[in-house]
C-alpha cells in the first residue's frame, strides 16, 4: 500500500533584527512533525543590519533566503515568499518571536484541508513568559467632577530583579487605559480593586523581586500574590516591592481574531490568565499573523499583503477582504504556538502605536461598511479632542507643563490616516467589485 502523500507546507518566517531570537524560532520550526520533502522553510531577511539570518542558514542550510534590501514592512516582506505559490497547497506564517510546538502544524491543515471555503487556521497562542497573579487593592478615590472615574494606584514602571518588563506586564480586569503626565512617560490607573499579571521566565522558579513603581497622589494599597504573602504600602511609599516564586500561569496572546464594535479587529481572549476559557475550537472573524497556516487556493483569490500598511493590520485587511469574497477561519487549539509579542517593535512603542491605529482606520475605509468607518472616524477625532483637552489645555489652565504624549500620537495618527485616505477609497471600490457578499451582511453574520 503507497503511504498517503502530505500536503505541502511552505513556512515564512520574516526577519528584522531578530537576533537570537530568530535562530530560537528555528530551532523550533526543524522539529515540525511534517515529511522534510513537504516542508519548505523560507526565511526573508527585511532589510536587517544583524548577522541573524546568516545565522539562522549556517545552522539550517536547508532553509531558504529571499533578502529584501531594506525593510519594507511586514505585507511587503511576506509577499516576496508568497508571490509564486505553484505546488503549493499551504502557507505558515511565523513571526521570529513566535515558538511552535512540534505537533503544531497538524491539526492547522486538518481544519483548512477538510473544511468547506477555510482560508485559515490559527493556533491557541500563549505568552512565551508564564505569570504571578496579584490582585491589587487599593484606597478608592475619585478626581472630581470632570472625571469620575473611581480609582486606586498610579502604577508607572515595572522592573524584575532590576530589568525593565513594562512591556510584558498583563494589566488585566480593574486596570483603566494607558495614560501620561509630567512626570511619567506611561502609566496605570487601577480601581479600587484590579488584577495584574507580572512576568515570570517560563520553568524557572526564581525566586524573583519585582519592584512597582507608584506615582502620583499615592492612596494605601495591598498587594495580594497568588503564591506569597500579601505586601502592605503606605501611600507615604512611592515603590512597592513583591517576592514571587514561580511556576506562574499561561497567558493567553490570542485565541484568533474577532470583530469589536462592529469595526476594530481584536485576539480573542488576549491578556486572559488561561484557565481553559478558549479551549474549544470556534469560527473566527479574522485570523491573526503572528502565527496561522494559510491556504494557498485563499490567497490566489484574495490575493496577498496591502505592503502600504507596512506594519500592523494587514492580517485583519486580509482577512476582510476573504470575508467578502465567501471565506471563513478557524481557531485551533489542539494547535500551540507561544510568543513574545513586541520583541522586535516593542509592544507598547509609538511606532506600534502609530501603525496599528492608522491601520486599523485604513483597513475599515476598504472593507467595512462606510456607515462604520465614518462613524469610527469621528470617534477617532473626538478621541483626539479629549487628549488635547486632558494633556494640552488642561494642564496651561492650571499653570501646568502640557505632556502631549498620546494628543500627538493621535494627530499624527489622524495625517498619516488621510494621506492613504484616496489609495484606500481607490481600494475599496476595487474590492467592492470582487466581493460575492455584502458589507452589512458580514457583519450581520460575524461570529
Amino acid at each position: 500500500m503507497v503511504p498517503e502523500s502530505r500536503p505541502s507546507v511552505r513556512v515564512v518566517v520574516v526577519n528584522f533584527n531578530a537576533g537570537e531570537l530568530l535562530l530560537r524560532c528555528f530551532q523550533h520550526l526543524v522539529q515540525t512533525e511534517w515529511p522534510s520533502d513537504a516542508l519548505e522553510l523560507v526565511l526573508v531577511d527585511n532589510g536587517s543590519s544583524d548577522d541573524s539570518s546568516a545565522r539562522v542558514i549556517e545552522a539550517f542550510p536547508s532553509v531558504r533566503l529571499i533578502r529584501s534590501p531594506r525593510n519594507i514592512g511586514f505585507g511587503g516582506a511576506n509577499n516576496l515568499a508568497l508571490g509564486d505559490l505553484t505546488g503549493v497547497d499551504f502557507i505558515a506564517l511565523v513571526n521570529p518571536d513566535a515558538f511552535v510546538d512540534p505537533g503544531w502544524l497538524q491539526p492547522l491543515v486538518e481544519a483548512v484541508k477538510d473544511g468547506d471555503r477555510v482560508g485559515a487556521a490559527n493556533p491557541k497562542i500563549v505568552f512565551d513568559a508564564q505569570y504571578a497573579i496579584v490582585d491589587v487593592e487599593a484606597e478608592a478615590w475619585s478626581p472630581g467632577p470632570s472625571d469620575r472615574r473611581t480609582l486606586g494606584i498610579q502604577i508607572a514602571t515595572v522592573h524584575r530583579d532590576g530589568d525593565d518588563v513594562w512591556d510584558a506586564v498583563v494589566f488585566g480586569e480593574g486596570f483603566h487605559a494607558f495614560e501620561a503626565s509630567p512626570t511619567a512617560p506611561h502609566f496605570r490607573w487601577s480601581g479600587a480593586r484590579a488584577t495584574l499579571g507580572l512576568p515570570i521566565p517560563r520553568d524557572d522558579r526564581g525566586p524573583f523581586v519585582f519592584e512597582l513603581g507608584l506615582g502620583e497622589p499615592r492612596k494605601d494599597a495591598v498587594f495580594h500574590p497568588n503564591h506569597g504573602l500579601p505586601v502592605t504600602v503606605p501611600a507615604d511609599e512611592g515603590q512597592a516591592r513583591i517576592a514571587l516564586k514561580g511556576p506562574g500561569t499561561d497567558v493567553i496572546n490570542s485565541a484568533g481574531g474577532t470583530l469589536v464594535d462592529g469595526a476594530y479587529g481584536a485576539d480573542r481572549c488576549a491578556d486572559e490568565f488561561d484557565a481553559g476559557q478558549c479551549d474549544d475550537p470556534a469560527e473566527i472573524f479574522a485570523w491573526t499573523g503572528a502565527a496561522v497556516l494559510l491556504s494557498a487556493e485563499y490567497l490566489r483569490d484574495v490575493g496577498l499583503f496591502d505592503a502600504s500598511f507596512f506594519l500592523y493590520s494587514e492580517d485583519f485587511d486580509l482577512s476582510w477582504r476573504g470575508r467578502l469574497r465567501g471565506w471563513t477561519y478557524r481557531y485551533v487549539p489542539e494547535s500551540r504556538v507561544r510568543h513574545i509579542q513586541g520583541a522586535i517593535i516593542g509592544r507598547r512603542s509609538a511606532t506600534a502605536d502609530h501603525y496599528a491605529h492608522r491601520n486599523a482606520l485604513l483597513a475599515m475605509v476598504k472593507s467595512a461598511p462606510g456607515s462604520v468607518a465614518r462613524r469610527e472616524f469621528r470617534a477617532y477625532l473626538d478621541d483626539l479632542k479629549t487628549f488635547v483637552t486632558v494633556e494640552i489645555v488642561r494642564p496651561l489652565r492650571r499653570g501646568q507643563r502640557p505632556q502631549p504624549l498620546f494628543a500627538r500620537r493621535r494627530f499624527r495618527v489622524v495625517m498619516g490616516f488621510l494621506v492613504h485616505l484616496p489609495s484606500a477609497l481607490r481600494k475599496r471600490r476595487t474590492i467592492g467589485r470582487r466581493a460575492l457578499r455584502d458589507r452589512a451582511e458580514v457583519l450581520r453574520s460575524a461570529p
